[in-house]
Protein backbone atom coordinates (compact mmCIF):
# COMPACT_ATOMS: atom_id res chain seq x y z
CA UNK A 1 0.00 0.00 0.00
CA UNK A 2 1.27 3.47 -0.85
CA UNK A 3 1.93 6.20 1.68
CA UNK A 4 -0.59 8.73 0.47
CA UNK A 5 -2.03 11.50 2.62
CA UNK A 6 -5.64 12.61 2.24
CA UNK A 7 -7.52 15.74 3.25
CA UNK A 8 -11.18 15.19 4.20
CA UNK A 9 -13.78 17.93 4.06
CA UNK A 10 -17.43 18.87 3.61
CA UNK A 11 -18.86 22.08 2.24
CA UNK A 12 -21.63 24.10 3.82
CA UNK A 13 -24.94 23.19 2.19
CA UNK A 14 -26.32 25.57 -0.39
CA UNK A 15 -29.69 26.73 0.88
CA UNK A 16 -32.23 26.57 -1.88
CA UNK A 17 -35.56 28.19 -1.29
CA UNK A 18 -38.26 25.56 -1.15
CA UNK A 19 -35.83 22.63 -1.00
CA UNK A 20 -36.77 19.77 1.31
CA UNK A 21 -34.64 18.91 4.34
CA UNK A 22 -32.86 20.81 7.03
CA UNK A 23 -29.41 22.24 6.20
CA UNK A 24 -28.17 21.68 9.76
CA UNK A 25 -29.26 18.04 9.71
CA UNK A 26 -27.63 17.52 6.32
CA UNK A 27 -24.36 19.04 7.52
CA UNK A 28 -24.44 16.94 10.68
CA UNK A 29 -24.92 13.72 8.65
CA UNK A 30 -22.00 14.64 6.38
CA UNK A 31 -19.74 15.57 9.31
CA UNK A 32 -20.56 12.27 11.05
CA UNK A 33 -19.74 10.36 7.85
CA UNK A 34 -16.50 12.35 7.54
CA UNK A 35 -15.38 11.35 11.05
CA UNK A 36 -16.18 7.68 10.44
CA UNK A 37 -14.41 7.77 7.05
CA UNK A 38 -11.36 9.32 8.70
CA UNK A 39 -11.23 6.46 11.21
CA UNK A 40 -11.62 3.87 8.43
CA UNK A 41 -8.81 5.41 6.36
CA UNK A 42 -6.47 5.56 9.36
CA UNK A 43 -7.25 1.90 10.11
CA UNK A 44 -6.17 1.09 6.53
CA UNK A 45 -2.88 2.93 6.97
CA UNK A 46 -3.73 6.16 5.14
CA UNK A 47 -2.59 9.40 6.78
CA UNK A 48 -5.17 12.17 7.13
CA UNK A 49 -3.84 15.73 6.78
CA UNK A 50 -5.28 18.61 8.81
CA UNK A 51 -4.87 21.07 5.90
CA UNK A 52 -5.29 20.64 2.13
CA UNK A 53 -1.75 21.75 1.23
CA UNK A 54 -0.23 18.71 2.97
CA UNK A 55 -2.42 16.18 1.16
CA UNK A 56 -1.96 14.15 -2.01
CA UNK A 57 -5.70 13.58 -2.36
CA UNK A 58 -8.73 15.67 -1.44
CA UNK A 59 -11.82 13.72 -0.38
CA UNK A 60 -15.16 15.48 -0.08
CA UNK A 61 -18.32 14.02 1.40
CA UNK A 62 -20.80 15.65 -0.97
CA UNK A 63 -24.01 14.19 0.42
CA UNK A 64 -25.38 11.69 2.91
CA UNK A 65 -29.00 10.72 2.93
CA UNK A 66 -31.01 8.10 4.77
CA UNK A 67 -33.59 5.80 3.30
CA UNK A 68 -36.18 3.67 5.02
CA UNK A 69 -37.24 0.30 3.64
CA UNK A 70 -39.81 -1.67 5.58
CA UNK A 71 -38.24 -1.96 9.05
CA UNK A 72 -34.65 -1.00 8.25
CA UNK A 73 -32.91 2.30 7.68
CA UNK A 74 -29.70 2.72 5.75
CA UNK A 75 -27.57 5.57 4.51
CA UNK A 76 -26.14 6.44 1.15
CA UNK A 77 -22.84 8.37 1.14
CA UNK A 78 -21.68 10.30 -1.93
CA UNK A 79 -17.93 10.94 -2.20
CA UNK A 80 -15.81 13.08 -4.55
CA UNK A 81 -12.05 12.50 -4.94
CA UNK A 82 -9.62 15.00 -6.45
CA UNK A 83 -5.93 14.50 -7.13
CA UNK A 84 -4.26 16.92 -9.52
CA UNK A 85 -6.69 17.30 -12.44
CA UNK A 86 -8.22 13.85 -11.89
CA UNK A 87 -11.73 13.65 -10.42
CA UNK A 88 -13.79 10.65 -9.36
CA UNK A 89 -17.21 10.50 -7.75
CA UNK A 90 -18.83 7.41 -6.30
CA UNK A 91 -21.67 6.30 -4.05
CA UNK A 92 -21.64 3.79 -1.18
CA UNK A 93 -24.54 2.35 0.79
CA UNK A 94 -24.71 0.75 4.23
CA UNK A 95 -26.67 -2.20 2.91
CA UNK A 96 -24.15 -3.52 0.37
CA UNK A 97 -22.41 -6.55 1.87
CA UNK A 98 -23.46 -5.55 5.39
CA UNK A 99 -20.48 -3.18 5.49
CA UNK A 100 -20.84 0.48 6.56
CA UNK A 101 -20.77 2.96 3.69
CA UNK A 102 -17.67 4.67 5.07
CA UNK A 103 -15.69 1.40 5.13
CA UNK A 104 -16.66 0.78 1.50
CA UNK A 105 -15.58 4.33 0.64
CA UNK A 106 -12.23 3.90 2.42
CA UNK A 107 -11.52 0.68 0.54
CA UNK A 108 -12.42 2.31 -2.78
CA UNK A 109 -10.15 5.27 -2.00
CA UNK A 110 -7.23 2.96 -1.19
CA UNK A 111 -7.85 0.92 -4.34
CA UNK A 112 -7.93 4.10 -6.45
CA UNK A 113 -4.74 5.42 -4.87
CA UNK A 114 -2.97 2.11 -5.46
CA UNK A 115 -4.04 1.88 -9.10
CA UNK A 116 -1.09 2.20 -11.52
CA UNK A 117 -2.37 5.33 -13.26
CA UNK A 118 -2.82 7.26 -10.03
CA UNK A 119 0.03 5.94 -7.91
CA UNK A 120 2.69 6.54 -10.55
CA UNK A 121 1.49 9.45 -12.61
CA UNK A 122 -0.07 12.06 -10.39
CA UNK A 123 1.67 11.62 -7.04
CA UNK A 124 2.63 15.03 -5.76
CA UNK A 125 6.30 15.56 -4.82
CA UNK A 126 7.09 15.22 -1.13
CA UNK A 127 10.21 17.42 -1.25
CA UNK A 128 11.79 19.97 -3.53
CA UNK A 129 15.51 20.56 -3.85
CA UNK A 130 17.35 23.56 -5.24
CA UNK A 131 20.97 24.30 -5.97
CA UNK A 132 22.83 27.60 -5.91
CA UNK A 133 25.73 28.38 -8.16
CA UNK A 134 28.09 31.34 -7.76
CA UNK A 135 29.77 31.53 -11.16
CA UNK A 136 31.13 34.82 -12.43
CA UNK A 137 32.77 35.65 -15.76
CA UNK A 138 34.46 38.84 -14.56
Amino acid sequence: MTGFTVYLFVRAPQSLQGSPGDGATSTERRLNALHVLRDELVALGIQVAPVPDLADLHVEITNVFATREATTDHRVVMVRLAIGNERLEFVCSDRIGRVPAERQAAKRIVAWLDSPGVAGAVRLPTALTAGLSTHSDV
